[in-house]
């Protein structure tokens, strides 16, 4: 439902020189998954992967990010946003019913 695929292809067609670097959470125990998606992008020099954060870190990474992007299919809950909306941060997300509220 995160739709990594479909994110890395929107980031991979930006021009290089506008790519900003990005930093995707939450993929746990898909790491190597989500690396073969980025290789098959061609995009691992602007990509760093974060496995697992408590709590804090997460809060941190938020605070210190200049946008969220939250790119999904579809989500139960938008927690993503939610948060980037905590942090007080701009949100680039899928317009699903979710992230609407």
């Amino acid at each position: 439902n995160k739709d990594l695929d479909g994110a890395l292809k929107l980031y991979s067609s930006i021009s290089k020189d506008e790519r900003l670097p990005l930093k995707i959470l939450g993929c746990g125990n898909a790491i190597e998954r989500v690396k073969k998606i980025i290789d098959d992008h061609r995009v691992q020099s602007e990509i760093e992967v974060i496995p697992f954060l408590d709590l804090d870190d997460v809060v941190s990474l938020y605070c210190n990010s200049t946008f969220i992007w939250a790119h999904s299919k579809y989500e139960g809950y938008g927690r993503a946003v939610a948060e980037a909306k905590l942090s007080h941060k701009k949100i680039l997300c899928t317009q699903i019913s979710a992230f609407m509220e």
